[in-house]
């Protein structure tokens, strides 16, 4: 069910149309994408060359509509995969896993596309919206920060399978919401 038509940069394979900007839909047009079971707004790729290619030179592949670079969080928890997170100013992001390979010193990225409703989730689920939203770089604007870090809060209250059913919806009323109050001043 698409909630949102305004701001249509993401179209993807139609079920989160909106929920993410042009450098996400420039994200998904750059490989073969297939949605995560159980994991709404977030997809991830088999492709063997995609899966060798690490982010930032991904990132440098997507021609840039923002006016600032996106930042690239590196976070780690201790005995997982380390994780780089990128975060695009137009919404959604690249969510990539580093595996080292067990035979070899050489690494393997995981990459995940993510809706910002997908990477909202999955940061949240992560516990890690304190770092990734709390806006280091200024690339995204105040107010686009205190929503997303708002939503974040709002959906870390909801079960899985809550969150799963509400993130879509609540991302697109927010901004909505937002589009709103911009028009009322």
């Amino acid at each position: 069910k698409t909630y949102f038509q305004g701001s249509m940069a993401f179209i993807g394979d139609g079920k989160y149309i909106g929920d993410g900007g042009t450098e996400l839909q420039q994200l998904w047009q750059l490989c073969s994408w297939k949605e995560i079971r159980n994991c709404p707004g977030r997809y991830t790729t088999a492709e063997k060359e995609f899966r060798n290619r690490n982010p930032t030179k991904i990132l440098d592949s997507i021609v840039q509509v923002s006016t600032l670079k996106p930042y690239i969080h590196h976070l780690k928890k201790e005995g997982k995969d380390s994780i780089s997170l990128i975060r695009f100013e137009t919404g959604g992001g690249l969510l990539t896993y580093m595996k080292k390979a067990s035979s070899e010193s050489s690494l393997s990225y995981v990459h995940t596309l993510n809706t910002e409703s997908g990477l909202l989730r999955k940061v949240c689920a992560l516990n890690f919206g304190d770092i990734v939203y709390k806006n280091v770089n200024r690339s995204i604007s105040r107010c686009q920060e205190s929503r997303l870090f708002i939503l974040l809060h709002v959906i870390s209250f909801l079960t899985g399978k809550e969150q799963n059913d509400s993130a879509y919806p609540l991302v697109c009323w927010s901004k909505l919401m937002m589009l709103a109050l911009t028009c009322s001043k």
